[in-house]
């Protein structure tokens, strides 16, 4: 209701004459102008038609058949259709001839030539009504004529007050001279009201159009300002991209530099215990650092639409059982029991047709999370089967950590988002690892989902392969 009354407070400012804001008073003058020049021209086609069609032919009929004296105002009538005719027609050439290229083109020219035709139009139809008052009594004429001409062309306040003014004038001057009778001052009476109701609906028109034009300018405004945002968020997007892969790969090889060191200090020092656990915490923090940048680097490479799988046949039990292998320091650092648990069903099974470096990622991400959130003493399950009517490869990784809690499960699987439970050993976690986990599983067209039983209860991650 309260936006219904500020467009009506506008609609009845316009009607008083309110202007037009200064910034865009010339491109609203341009929307006028082509406005009126493309009135002008419908309505001059269609006065040609209706001037011939209803007027002089028919009036011909008439004479020749005797039915129409060929008295004054007969011939008055005929002499007005046929130059309503022939004037519509000659500035129906005229206004195609000057039109514009685009409506942002119009000018003052096209809107001033398009309301010289309509007053002309007018004055022409008041004359008709007022010979037609002295012949039938009617003036519906002169009612059709300020109506089309105050709805369909655009002035301002004044110009349009003084047009119909204008109109109703001549009604009245010619009726005068032309048919003084006994109802004459009652058809002026209604002529002069109906000048005024068209003209406030004119000014209504002209209200709405303005409204209608600072919408749109408003509407384009934005539009522009949203394109310019979107180019620097795409910009912003690129730089972040960019960066990512920079550091992705300026990181990977100190890594792996890192972790073979470390590989070599292991054996080098096998009998020293207090450089073991040293080299142990170089080794799980290059695995943590790698499998983050991994996770960090196929996030920005999804945001991108740029993660594409390369997919080839691969033996599920030896690969599951390498990455397992790999995860075994870990688990032993916290002393839990990892345990591989591979189906026959899986061993007799075709190849999968997996990405293998994605597949490692969602294996090592669903290991990785298991060990981190267990507490030491516990057990850890990774179990790999076939069944087709199951979906095809199955992987469960099964834990005895602290399970999930009714809060959890809305936001699972979504992006940099940390669960209730908390690494069990000052481990780090990003919220980064099961949204992963989940883009990957579904590029594979695969599914993701976990079990849980409730807090306290452990978890369990399924993973199904076609």
């Amino acid at each position: 209701m309260n936006a219904t009354g500020a467009v009506l407070r506008d609609i009845g400012r316009e009607i008083l004459g309110r202007p037009m804001p200064p910034e865009h008073a010339e491109g609203f003058a341009r929307v006028l102008a082509y406005a009126n020049w493309l009135h002008a021209v419908c309505l001059s086609a269609v006065s040609i038609v209706l001037n011939l069609g209803l007027g002089l032919l028919p009036e011909f009929f008439y004479y020749r058949s005797g039915r129409w004296p060929a008295d004054a105002g007969h011939l008055a009538l005929t002499g007005l259709h046929g130059f309503m005719a022939v004037f519509s027609l000659a500035a129906g050439v005229v206004l195609l001839r000057m039109r514009p290229d685009s409506p942002g083109e119009a000018g003052a020219r096209h809107g001033w030539a398009a309301l010289v035709y309509g007053v002309v139009m007018l004055a022409a139809v008041t004359l008709f009504s007022a010979v037609e008052l002295g012949l039938t009594g009617s003036i519906s004429a002169y009612l059709l004529g300020i109506a089309v001409f105050a709805m369909m062309f655009h002035t301002g306040a004044r110009l349009g007050a003084a047009v119909l003014a204008a109109a109703c004038a001549i009604l009245a001057a010619a009726a005068l001279w032309l048919s003084p009778s006994a109802v004459l001052w009652h058809h002026l009476f209604v002529a002069f009201d109906a000048a005024v109701v068209f003209w406030i609906g004119s000014r209504v028109v002209f209200a709405l159009k303005a409204v209608n034009y600072l919408q749109f300018v408003t509407i384009a405004e934005q539009a522009r300002s949203l394109a310019a945002a979107n180019r620097e968020l795409a910009r912003a997007h690129q730089f972040k991209s960019d960066l990512l892969a920079l550091a992705g790969h300026d990181l990977r090889d100190p890594l792996n530099t890192i972790g073979l060191c470390a590989q070599t200090l292991r054996e080098d020092l096998a009998g020293a215990a207090s450089a073991q656990s040293l080299v142990t915490v170089i080794a799980d923090s290059v695995r943590h650092m790698d499998r983050f940048l991994a996770n960090l680097l196929t996030d920005a490479a999804g945001d991108a639409r740029e993660l594409v799988l390369e997919r080839i046949p691969t033996e599920l039990p030896s690969f599951v059982a390498d990455v397992v292998s790999r995860s075994h320091a870990a688990a032993d650092a916290k002393a839990i029991a990892l345990h591989l648990i591979v189906e026959d069903d899986a061993l007799r099974a075709p190849p999968a047709r997996v990405d293998p470096a994605r597949f490692r990622q969602i294996l090592e991400n669903l290991v990785g999370n298991a060990i981190k959130f267990s507490p030491p003493g516990r057990q850890v399950w990774v179990e790999l089967s076939h069944d087709p009517a199951r979906g095809g490869h199955r992987l469960v990784v099964r834990d005895e950590g602290p399970g999930l809690g009714a809060e959890d499960w809305p936001r699972l699987f979504s992006k940099y988002q940390r669960l209730s439970a908390r690494p069990t050993a000052g481990e780090s976690s990003t919220g980064l690892g099961l949204f992963i986990v989940k883009n990957l599983v579904t590029l594979h067209g695969g599914r993701v989902w976990a079990e849980s039983a409730g807090p306290g209860c452990g978890a369990r991650f399924i993973v199904t392969l076609p």
